[in-house]
């Protein structure tokens, strides 16, 4: 028999632990793969796709974070799987193996995972790659579709480097075997484990760290964003490793400690167990819980940004072509234009808004001045907000006005009820008290319309009267329906009248819509190998242990225990292993999650986008977790002859 054959055999007799991480290899492979693909295609390199260099970018960022991400999830299961067959070196060392031979068995199945990796992780990805470029064609927005191509310089780099990935590992792995005497490797499984013990200082620091950082982000802002996402994520961090290694450990203690809750069932056996379970698992543990946090933590914030984008568009851009003019207004004649111009593509215009304005600066408290400012009609605010979602329409009285925001989304206190201000144009003022602020603007805030106060009728045609030409400002803006497949019509609007400066809603739409579209479809790839990764390190850790497990299994049947109180333990323990990382994530993600509505102010949109992703991933976990349970139960059913 060759090392090869051997090496084959080993991986053969092996793939219930090794089959989760194969599969997490070979779709790493497949993902870096299409990026690549894209990454050298020849249409990107001649510049035919617009958008896409800062595509590209973007994809090299992500093949940065796979191909480290895979160096260390490789090199902790090697580490991890090799600490488990000693007693198999040992008897190869008995056999007559040297220490030399048994490190190229080792770079040899190595070696021979990571080639077949490899080619298989290539193939899938070439088989998907042009799939990937019609759904990036489609993101994208470009006219014509990503065209497929022999990707040979991605196949080059992806064989290339996953190869010399495979060889460090293989490296790191060989010097790693082998440096135990044969008795001490023979006898490594029967060494009695030392009682599981935990600190009450590193536990009061777990308890303490994880306070203090859910603290910070439940009090997070915009402003002081920058000073905390660092501290929070090393208190989060700290506090999750102790509260594996150390708290949970104590917790499970004082459990055992418990007569009337140990002593119930199969309650002294579970805790028994799980005390050892979870700290030689302590590591993955925490492992798994840091993944879960990233993966729905990125996903819900980029499903918020996402789900929002459309809403703020929409504020930014009260109506779907706005355009003004300054001293005059615009002739019938020239809107006559933009409204045949919209007929002609089929377009249907829902309303035009029209909105004469007084130009000026707002003079405020405490020295702030604002220069871009308009006074316009109670009754012509009230007018437009009546057709504005979320726009709330004022009552104003003589000396009074109210004070509007032109962005609903991000809207700081500018300016508190009972304050007093003035308002200037020319050398004209009119002092005014401040009954509050409204946040979200009528008419596209550009130039001197950006900041609106809102005037009683009587008062705005009095100010109106001996108001220079100059200084009116004539806003207008009309909103079409199905303003998003109106395309052509609002492009054919745009150039009806070329002296005016008319912007689009669209155009900005579908801008963010491509970014967000985008920043999602790759955000959502990287999450997925998170998060094979973090069940294949649970898949892996169980399988590895069940040589050591199952001498146990058959002791507790032979102590009286039956099949279906064994089968309660094994789910019990498995469920726990692969649920508690879920819950200890969806804590850290949740409280994240908080300070993002904090930040964004919209609790609301974040809470919703954070359910519907923790609920995704809780799913898909519950499958991986239904597949290993049963996966598991099997062969412990079968080596003990029972059935469960």
């Amino acid at each position: 028999m060759t090392f090869r054959q051997l090496a084959f055999r080993n991986i053969w007799g092996n793939r219930h632990a090794y089959g989760s991480f194969f599969l997490s290899s070979v779709f790493a492979v497949a993902i870096f793969f299409v990026y690549a693909a894209f990454i050298f295609h020849p249409s990107l390199a001649r510049g035919e796709i617009a958008g896409g260099s800062g595509t590209k970018l973007a994809l090299i960022g992500c093949e940065w974070i796979i191909i480290v991400f895979s160096f260390f999830f490789i090199l902790y299961a090697s580490s991890s799987f090799l600490k488990t067959r000693q007693k198999e070196f040992g008897l190869l060392f008995l056999f007559g193996f040297t220490r030399g031979q048994l490190r190229k068995l080792i770079v040899s199945e190595n070696l021979l995972l990571g080639t077949a990796a490899i080619v298989a992780g290539t193939a899938v990805g070439l088989l998907f790659s042009k799939l990937f470029f019609m759904v990036l064609t489609w993101l994208m927005n470009v006219a014509n579709p990503i065209p497929f191509y022999w990707p040979w310089k991605a196949i080059a780099v992806t064989a290339g480097g996953y190869f010399v990935l495979f060889l460090v590992i293989a490296a790191a792995s060989m010097r790693q075997a082998g440096r135990k005497e044969v008795a001490e490797l023979l006898l490594a499984a029967k060494q009695p484990k030392r009682a599981p013990a935990a600190s009450p200082w590193l536990s009061a620091l777990a308890a303490a760290c994880l306070a203090g950082g859910y603290a910070m982000a439940v009090t997070m802002s915009a402003g002081n964003l920058l000073f905390r996402m660092l501290p929070i994520l090393f208190l989060v961090t700290t506090g999750t490793y102790f509260l594996f290694t150390q708290l949970s450990v104590g917790l499970l203690r004082r459990l055992q400690r418990n007569r009337e809750l140990s002593h119930r069932g199969t309650n002294l056996v579970v805790l028994s167990q799980l005390v050892y379970r979870i700290k030689d698992n302590a590591r993955v543990l925490f492992l798994t819980s840091v993944l879960c946090a990233v993966v729905v933590t990125a996903a819900g914030t980029i499903t918020v940004f996402m789900n929002a984008a459309e809403t703020s568009i929409v504020g930014h851009f009260p109506q779907t072509l706005a355009f003004q003019q300054q001293g005059k207004p615009v002739s019938e004649a020239e809107l006559a234009k933009i409204e045949a111009a919209v007929r002609a593509e089929g377009g249907a215009i829902a309303y035009r808004a029209e909105v004469t304005g007084i130009a000026g600066s707002l003079q405020l408290g405490g020295g702030r001045k604002l220069d871009a400012a308009m006074v316009v009609s109670a009754s012509a605010y009230n007018g437009l907000a009546a057709r504005l979602p979320g726009v709330e329409s004022v009552e104003v009285k003589p000396g009074h006005a109210w004070f509007v925001y032109p962005y609903a989304d991000a809207a700081p206190a500018v300016v508190a009820p009972g304050t007093d201000a003035v308002f200037r144009t020319g050398d004209r003022e009119l002092k005014l008290r401040m009954d509050g602020q409204r946040n979200g603007g009528i008419v596209q805030a550009t130039g001197p319309s950006t900041f609106v106060v809102v005037l009683d009728d009587g008062q705005f045609a009095e100010w109106r009267k001996g108001a220079a030409a100059g200084t009116l400002v004539y806003s207008y803006g009309y909103e079409l329906r199905d303003w998003r497949h109106a395309g052509a019509a609002i492009d054919r609007a745009i150039k009806a009248v070329p002296s005016l400066q008319i912007s689009s809603r669209l155009a900005e739409y579908e801008s963010t819509r491509q970014f967000t579209s985008l920043s999602l479809f790759i955000a959502l790839f990287v999450s997925a190998l998170f998060f094979l990764a973090s069940g294949s390190l649970l898949f892996f850790k169980l399988f590895t242990e069940l040589r050591e497990e199952q001498s146990q299994f058959r002791s507790l049947l032979r102590i009286g225990l039956s099949p279906k109180e064994l089968g309660r333990i094994l789910t019990t323990q498995i469920a726990i292993l692969f649920f508690i990382p879920c819950l200890v994530g969806g804590l850290h993600a949740s409280f994240a999650m908080v300070a993002l509505g904090r930040v964004l102010l919209d609790s609301k949109a974040v809470f919703v986008s954070a359910v519907e992703v923790m609920g995704i991933y809780l799913a898909l976990q519950t499958v991986y977790f239904l597949v290993a349970r049963r996966a598991y139960a099997r062969t412990v059913a079968r080596d003990a002859g029972v059935a469960m």
